[in-house]
């Protein structure tokens, strides 16, 4: 069976959400920040604010393109992947991608809990987190197969929805 991908801003709860639903089908979960993280000795941060290797969105693109199999796993890559094309062509055409639309109130709230700076979120120096979802929005709406509308009780509740519409379990 293919995979599933998430896409969505920064603080959108990608990550929290895949975890949950990886766990709920019994699948392998990948947090690409993290699953960089180890590979390169630098978290997406400093890769981001020092552009080492050519950007942070190379190398995820570069990740993404090697992973050998997405299938009966979930991936949570970061919020910038849809700037690579190629990556997301390839999961698009082998995982199920999923957008998680946070409204910005809420990712602005979730943001001033956080280092936003260790996030290593592309554009956000120049655009600040507004302008970097009107950059984006267009681009997760273009990729996704299906996209989670706020509101969710929680983590928990938008996983379950998930698994339930599209008849995982």
């Amino acid at each position: 069976m293919q995979g599933i991908s998430f896409v969505g801003m920064p603080y959108s709860g990608k990550s929290a959400v895949g975890k949950r639903v990886a766990h709920l089908v019994n699948w392998q979960f990948i947090d690409l920040d993290l699953y960089i993280k180890e590979r390169e000795k630098a978290s997406v941060g400093e890769i981001n604010n020092g552009n080492k290797g050519g950007g942070l969105v190379n190398i995820e693109k570069g990740y993404v393109l090697a992973f050998p199999s997405f299938e009966n796993r979930v991936m949570a890559p970061g919020g910038s992947m849809v700037f690579a094309e190629k990556a997301m062509e390839r999961l698009k055409k082998e995982t199920t991608v999923i957008y998680i639309a946070t409204p910005l109130s809420i990712l602005e709230e979730r943001a001033a809990r956080d280092n936003v700076a260790m996030r290593g979120i592309v554009g956000m120096d120049e655009r600040g987190l507004a302008g970097v979802l009107l950059q984006r929005q267009p681009l997760y709406e273009k990729y996704a197969d299906y996209t989670c509308v706020w509101p969710w009780k929680d983590a928990d509740d938008l996983a379950a929805r998930i698994v339930a519409d599209l008849k995982l379990a």
